[in-house]
């Protein structure tokens, strides 16, 4: 499984690289706030949009399949992962900067809808690596800690 998640690896870095160089090349680029990096858990294709969910870049990754054969429910889990250690590769992140975005900027793990499965990477005025382990159980904390000082 460890060469398989290097393989993913390798050719996600690629299409983060290609979706980079083709919004460059638009004519009128104008301020990127987000990427969008689509996993089609169907037929094993992840492509990449810009903010107004313009195609960038697209690839089928076959080893997704194998992935998703082996561990389905927590294929998303596992590719946020794999992208995580991309968008921590200085070479990818030297790409970011040169595309110099409006910031906040983010980078969005989405399923087939575009419905949001975890925010990846965040730029603001330094890089910022959003971990969702932060943000877990956010809401019952702060409902205990309100319920303990309405007691109070």
């Amino acid at each position: 499984m460890n060469a398989i998640n290097d393989t993913v690896n390798i050719k996600l870095s690629e299409l983060i690289c290609q979706a980079i160089e083709k919004y460059k090349q638009k004519e009128e680029p104008g301020t990127l706030t987000d990427l969008f990096v689509q996993l089609n858990t169907a037929n094993s294709d992840v492509a990449v949009y810009d903010d107004s969910e313009q195609l960038l870049a697209e690839m089928e990754i076959s080893e997704l399949e194998e992935i998703n054969n082996t561990d389905e429910k927590n294929i998303f889990k596992i590719i946020e992962n794999i992208l995580r250690d991309v968008l921590s590769k200085p070479d990818v992140l030297a790409k970011f900067e040169e595309l110099d975005p409006l910031r906040p900027f983010s980078v969005l793990l989405v399923d087939e809808s575009f419905e949001h499965q975890a925010e990846i990477y965040l730029l603001e005025d330094g890089n910022l690596i959003i971990e969702d382990s932060l943000f877990k159980d956010i809401d019952k904390e702060l409902d205990s800690f309100l319920d303990k000082l309405m007691e109070e």
